[in-house]
């Protein structure tokens, strides 16, 4: 299991991220603190978040989202392999950051 601390809008967008690539991946938000976001401080609550998989799960998704930025480079904007990249790519570096809770 893997844990991040990311705003709700980011958990939103992960899950949905997720579920398009690995739908056998569950996400599951652990706490949200609505009262910083209706206090005004936050715009998007903060959550932490487990990512219900195993380490070599995490390296295998970790590898398909880098092997979408390599396979982009030099390729059109209107390429499939630019597209996916464009919309996954960003989870590498959340998901490089998350903790290993199994440790």
């Amino acid at each position: 299991m893997y844990r991040l601390k990311i705003s709700l809008e980011v958990y939103e967008k992960l899950k949905m991220c997720l579920s398009e690539i690995r739908p056998g991946f569950n996400v599951i938000l652990t706490f949200c603190d609505y009262t910083l976001s209706d206090l005004g401080f936050v715009s998007s609550p903060p959550c932490v978040v487990d990512v219900l998989i195993d380490t070599k799960e995490m390296n295998t998704l970790l590898d398909e989202l880098m092997e979408y930025e390599t396979d982009s480079v030099d390729m059109p904007e209107s390429s499939l392999q630019y597209k996916r990249y464009e919309r996954y790519g960003w989870m590498y570096d959340l998901l490089l950051c998350a903790k290993d809770t199994y440790i």
